[in-house]
């Protein structure tokens, strides 16, 4: 039996005539930083190119982004070879045979071997070839103070995210004030010369900083009952901190989400909990993995979970997704031309079937993009409710900035999330009974993410 959607369903010619009108393609060798270039060049010529970066396929490495951060502030011509982290598939054969340990990040200079292992030393390497960033070096008195209370603010981020402390209040208490204390310490220095350690300039310190402080906002709201970091009244200088980073284009491009990182860490850091299952912290959650607000949760009181998930969507949308990512231009035509190179993969891996897959991304991509000349002859949908768990199943694994920007993200996974609810009302099914057939996101690892067929 088939049923009328509300929504409309254009074709793929359709949608990729619209695009390719309206959407300019990216400078991946001389333009903004961005997740898919292969060779950097900054506006030099291919033979100045002595530098080549191994860092992870998927853009979740935290070490690797430092050095990323670094190639790109630096403008240092270099390429790009992307490997597999373990936890998300097989070590390519190759990177073993160059690196045994397998370890990432891993940097050649003028095609030396060995490479160059671990990101500090690696930072020092480059640091010595071409100089430190904005004449700070990272071996300076002030540099290796600051490294201290990263290190202690790492720490203590484990301490709270990484160890179940479920049923003894007296830990989780003991553990976040641990955290805000450290955290309250660095607000301190930075407040001193702000927004950055060493003023306006942009330095090693802060690239050293970025990695783990963008994956503890995440993490500590989505685990940690909606802790947020970026709290302008107790810690106002962090705010500061994260504001100037995100209007440098450099952090834009290599900048993940919450929900990236919600879902990343856990086969990282050998587990991340939450500290209880209040109202609150269900709510949190939920914001971050289904901005829409209409998740239902398994607790016995669903309106009140939802009450809760629509004050910290309004509450904390500038926190989860940056007004400066937001809206950006072309957001939803570059995750449409995304989904448009890939739909075919797409459909193959949804284990929802393919028809299912293939009517829930046209559906979504009509949507945001919001094209009216459909060149379809299709009105309903056969199985709304595969459809739905379809788009669920690519809504839970879009990966920011692997697949596409945080703005594009934010406009496919509001389109999917339209498809899902709209999808769920046809046949009649509340979105609690659709959660219990939506396919979880692992926990021991991402294999669910293996790349092989994409990048092939």
């Amino acid at each position: 039996m088939s049923a009328p959607s509300r929504l409309q369903m254009a074709s793929w010619s359709a949608l990729e005539r619209f695009v390719q009108q309206r959407y300019k393609v990216p400078d991946f060798v001389n333009g903004a930083t961005n997740a898919h270039s292969r060779l950097r060049l900054f506006g030099q010529p291919e033979d100045k190119v002595r530098v080549t970066l191994y860092r992870d396929n998927h853009a979740w490495c935290p070490y690797c982004q430092k050095i990323w951060l670094f190639l790109e502030e630096k403008k240092i011509p270099y390429r790009v070879r992307k490997v597999t982290m373990f936890c998300y598939g097989q070590k390519e054969a190759w990177y073993k045979k160059l690196v045994p340990s397998g370890m990432l990040p891993a940097l050649q200079i003028d095609d030396a071997i060995p490479v160059i292992t671990e990101s500090d030393t690696i930072l020092a390497e480059l640091e010595a070839e071409f100089g430190p960033l904005n004449s700070v070096s990272m071996h300076s008195k002030e540099a290796v103070s600051y490294r201290k209370l990263e290190r202690a603010l790492f720490r203590v981020w484990c301490n709270w995210l990484c160890r179940d402390h479920r049923g003894n209040k007296q830990a989780i208490v003991s553990s976040k004030e641990d955290f805000i204390q450290v955290l309250s310490h660095l607000d301190s220095v930075l407040g001193k010369n702000g927004p950055f350690f060493f003023g306006q300039q942009l330095t090693i310190c802060d690239l050293i900083l970025t990695p783990y402080i963008e994956r503890m906002s995440a993490s500590l709201y989505y685990y940690k009952n909606g802790f947020c970091i970026r709290d302008r009244t107790k810690f106002p200088n962090v705010t500061k901190w994260f504001e100037a980073m995100e209007r440098r284009e450099t952090y834009r491009g290599t900048k993940s989400s919450f929900h990236t990182h919600a879902h990343d860490l856990p086969p990282q850091m050998g587990g991340c909990y939450f500290d209880e299952k209040s109202a609150t912290a269900v709510g949190a959650a939920a914001v971050v993995d289904f901005e829409t607000s209409r998740r239902r949760s398994a607790s016995d009181d669903p309106d009140q979970i939802l009450s809760v998930s629509e004050r910290h969507a309004q509450e904390t949308s500038h926190i989860i997704i940056p007004s400066s990512s937001v809206e950006s231009e072309g957001a939803a035509l570059e995750a449409a031309s995304r989904v448009l190179r890939f739909q075919k993969i797409l459909r193959e891996i949804n284990p929802y079937g393919e028809t299912a897959t293939d009517q829930a991304l046209r559906l979504a991509l009509t949507e945001i993009l919001n094209v009216q000349d459909i060149e379809s002859s299709e009105s309903s949908i056969v199985d709304p409710r595969s459809v739905a768990l379809a788009a669920r199943y690519v809504h839970d694994r879009i990966n920011v900035p692997r697949d596409m920007s945080l703005g594009a993200d934010r406009r496919l996974r509001s389109g999917l999330e339209k498809v899902i609810v709209e999808m769920a009302a046809l046949c009649g099914e509340t979105m609690g009974n659709l959660e219990k057939d939506v396919i979880p996101i692992p926990l021991e690892h991402r294999r669910d993410q293996e790349p092989t067929s994409f990048r092939n």
